[in-house]
Order: structure tokens, then sequence, then C-alpha cells
């Protein structure tokens, strides 16, 4: 080999080498994009399940304060019922 050709050879080494550190560099880069990235999903995870537990919780709120308005009108219906009742017992007397 002359002096030439490995000069040559040297010059794509050397090129080589040094993409393989700017690849390297560049997976360091995405790696930690790829953590951040991962946090992020994470985070947003935490919260749709909080925000899927308070949907939950205000269901059974809604759902709690429709039975109680139901057991309030039939009470009040038979408020009604005995209070007519009761008129018609005192008209009797």
């Amino acid at each position: 080999m002359n002096l030439s050709n490995i000069e040559r050879l040297e010059e794509k080494i050397n090129h080589i080498v040094q993409q393989m550190q700017t690849l390297k560099e560049r997976n360091r880069e995405l790696e930690q994009r790829n953590i951040e990235f991962s946090s992020m999903l994470e985070d947003r995870n935490r919260l749709i399940q909080a925000n899927e537990a308070e949907i939950d919780h205000l269901k059974q709120q809604m759902q709690n304060s429709l039975q109680f308005q139901e057991q309030e009108e039939r009470i009040k219906q038979k408020i009604t019922q005995m209070l007519s009742k009761l008129d018609q017992l005192e008209s009797m007397v």
C-alpha cells in the first residue's frame, strides 16, 4: 500500500469515526427526548385517571341527587294524599 492509499483510508476511517460520534450524540439526544416524552405521557395518564375518577364521583353524586329528588317527590305525594284524607275526615265531622 502506498502512502496515498493509506492517507485516503485514514481519512475514510476518520470520517466514519466522526459520523459514529455524531450518531451517538444524536442517539443520546433522542433517548433524552424519549425520557421526557415518557414522563409527559405518564403525567397525562395520571391526569386522565384523576379526571375519570372525578367524572365517576360526579355521576354517583348526580345519581344520588336524582334518587333523593324521586324520594322527595314520593313523600310530597304521600303528604298530599294524607292531607286530602284528613280534609275528608274533617269534613265528615
